[in-house]
């Protein structure tokens, strides 16, 4: 009790009555607009922040996905005409020995 006494002289009856008056106030003003509809929109609020985090976590997966199955796709098909160019040369060439080989067996 000495110590609120000593803080009360030390600061002023004043100062401190003004302070917690000003507490006060802000208390009340705070648990008057604390109503079931700022609770509402608090939680919708925090329900929109929560949903686009998420949202943007799918985005970027599904990016993500999406962006390695074309370079598969532009891969395999890369391979195809490689393959496919290999092949034609291939062909030629069996063509080049099978008309050798006809014209040594006449």
């Amino acid at each position: 009790m000495d110590t609120l006494l000593q803080i009360g002289r030390a600061a002023g009856w004043r100062v401190i009555a003004v302070c917690g008056a000003v507490y006060g106030l802000v208390y009340l003003y705070e648990r008057l607009t604390w109503t079931n509809r700022a609770r509402e929109r608090a939680f919708k609020r925090q329900y929109v922040d929560y949903a686009s985090s998420k949202l943007r976590l799918i985005v970027d997966l599904t990016s993500a996905n999406c962006s390695h199955q074309v370079q598969q796709y532009v891969l395999s098909f890369l391979l195809l005409v490689l393959l496919l160019q290999y092949g034609d040369g291939v062909d030629k060439t069996i063509e080049e020995y099978s008309s050798i080989s006809v014209i040594q067996m006449h």
